[in-house]
């Protein structure tokens, strides 16, 4: 088990716990710097609006480590949500959104250099963070058993990491606060066994659109 991660485990209600508390424990949020810290330093951050997935900012055109704009400084941001912008242009960033406990679990046994990262939790499910070691492929959903269980979050992608999530109840918190790991996608496998190199589709970058959980 990492030396990181205090425990993560699916309750018997369905639910997950951390430390035997439930995950509504509000202790989610953490300064900036320590954010800044999680990611060695090598982030593009971007404030969200409290409460919800619009930015407060412009973003889409604006160079890698611009963020925040100078108008608004650690101070300002920490009070405000905050995302992650993925992908090439981003330090080699991605993460891979998992929409369901018993599907992240899956996703651990599978691969448990995944319990050694960075694993952030919006309303269901978790985002597992790592920085390739190699260019990002596309932001693009993920199938398991020909059904949606989420998003790989590479190039055109971003993906909130703390703040009031939209449901005006959850907020999003952490359930590993480990640095973010970098690896190889070829070291990462999906829930049936196969390589995620065989799951990942590649191509050119897309427009940035979205903000997603």
């Amino acid at each position: 088990m990492s030396r990181y991660i205090t425990f993560v485990h699916l309750a018997k209600s369905g639910g997950i716990e951390m430390n035997g508390m439930s995950a509504k424990v509000n202790t989610h949020r953490i300064s900036v710097e320590i954010l800044r810290s999680l990611f060695d330093d090598r982030v593009s951050l971007i404030p969200v609006m409290h409460g919800t997935k619009r930015m407060a900012q412009k973003w889409s055109d604006q160079p890698d480590g611009s963020y925040p704009a100078p108008c608004i400084n650690d101070k300002k941001l920490g009070r405000m949500g905050i995302a992650v912008r993925l992908g090439n242009r981003d330090h080699n960033i991605i993460s891979i959104d998992i929409d369901g406990d018993e599907l992240m679990k899956c996703f651990m046994d599978r691969n448990p250099i995944a319990r050694e990262t960075l694993i952030s939790k919006g309303s269901r499910g978790a985002n597992f963070w790592f920085r390739l070691g190699h260019e990002c492929p596309d932001l693009q959903g993920l199938k398991h058993e020909g059904v949606s269980v989420g998003e790989f979050r590479g190039n055109g992608g971003v993906t909130i990491i703390q703040g009031l999530h939209e449901n005006k109840t959850d907020y999003y918190r952490f359930l590993n606060k480990a640095p973010v790991l970098e690896i190889k996608l070829e070291q990462l496998k999906w829930m049936d066994g196969s390589p995620m190199t065989e799951v990942i589709r590649t191509g050119k970058d897309p427009v940035y659109t979205r903000t997603k959980e």
